[in-house]
């Protein structure tokens, strides 16, 4: 928190700081925190440290301590190396590192002091006397929109015209690049500014019909754009990028793992290639006999089967003659032919009247001849 106060007293083209509980987001404030990373800032800013005999700050130095070693590392880049020899070559190394959307040697070449808005001298410029913040706008992607990003953050001047008039803004609604004009009108880059031809960034896109654009414009010069402006980037997160610091770990609470499950083992079988062979031959032959007339009718509700061909039933036996008992009014009750009385059933009482089928006696089997 302390070492924040200093950061922001020094402004933002020096050094941006955030808060992720205080301050509002968008996904254009993640461009270079996932491009470049406080590890690959600090190697580069930081690599001649130890030729300068400088201790860096730990959190119970003293304030003024602190305070010295942040203005000089990033107000006057004092522990950067300087790999370049002149200014001339520093223009080089700046043109080749946004050619290549190299954002390390971009900033390495910044550290050692390149001026980012100087007329950059490019073989393949659309207008002369473009700068490195032309070159970018002009040949960007969604892969490289930090490298346009830190050109808008780190230059002074925003609205340096080519020879033609153009600005980065007129290039972003010739190219209908919409990305790359969120960055720069988040960065106060002017709309009022015309080319040779008369035109304002807004113009362009109203003849060439570049609706995004003119409506970001549009915003702009009405006072509704919002900076914390979102931006369509191919973020290619990586397990590395979704490390979380110690505290957030200490936090989490620590996942209860289930109990171990038994591991069935499975085997498979080789298929014998000679049976299968065998089963699709009976397969096809079977497929060609004709079919058979079934004279077997299947019930399927109640999963029986009925054969056509039994043989016929023969007569049905007459019933035997019903004997009735006198001063019986009512016919008596009936036994099934051929149900012999049990010694379970309930005696006959005198008063209650019952009538029988007797059923005829049968003779013995005659016996095995000797």
């Amino acid at each position: 928190i302390e070492c924040s106060g200093i950061h922001r007293e020094m402004g933002v083209h020096y050094s941006r700081i955030q808060s992720l509980d205080l301050d509002v987001l968008g996904t254009s404030e993640l461009l270079l925190a996932k491009n470049v990373g406080n590890a690959n800032f600090n190697e580069i800013m930081e690599a001649g440290l130890s030729d300068t005999g400088v201790t860096k700050p730990d959190p119970s130095s003293d304030m003024q301590i602190r305070k010295d070693f942040i203005l000089a590392k990033y107000t006057e880049k004092r522990y950067a190396e300087q790999l370049c020899s002149n200014d001339e070559s520093k223009l080089q190394v700046l043109y080749r590192a946004v050619r290549n959307r190299d954002i390390l040697s971009l900033i390495q070449v910044y550290a050692e002091g390149a001026d980012l808005m100087a007329v950059v001298p490019a073989p393949y410029e659309h207008e002369p006397g473009e700068t490195v913040l032309h070159l970018a706008v002009w040949m960007v992607d969604r892969n490289s929109l930090h490298i346009v990003d830190f050109l808008a953050q780190n230059s002074t001047n925003l609205d340096k015209q080519t020879s033609r008039g153009s600005t980065a803004l007129h290039y972003c609604c010739l190219t209908n690049n919409s990305e790359c004009l969120k960055l720069l009108l988040r960065g106060k880059a002017s709309v009022s500014i015309t080319n040779e031809a008369g035109e304002t960034a807004l113009d362009i896109a109203r003849r060439l019909q570049h609706t995004q654009c003119e409506e970001l414009l549009t915003q702009a010069q009405t006072g509704k754009f919002n900076v914390h402006v979102h931006v369509e980037y191919e973020w290619r997160l990586q397990n590395e990028d979704l490390d979380e610091s110690e505290d957030e770990m200490e936090d989490k609470p620590i996942p209860i793992r289930r109990e171990e499950r038994p591991v069935s083992c499975f085997v498979p079988m080789q298929p014998n290639l000679a049976a299968l062979a065998r089963d699709a031959a009976l397969v096809v032959r079977d497929k060609q006999r004709p079919a058979a007339p079934s004279t077997i009718i299947s019930n399927e509700t109640y999963g029986t089967m009925m054969d056509l061909n039994l043989p016929p039933p023969g007569p049905t036996p007459p019933l035997p003659p019903r004997v009735q008992q006198k001063g019986v009014g009512k016919p008596a009750a009936m036994e099934s032919v051929g149900r012999q009385r049990s010694s379970s059933d309930p005696s006959s009482s005198p008063e209650r009247n019952t009538s029988l089928y007797v059923l005829p006696e049968v003779a013995p089997p005659p016996p095995p001849p000797l």
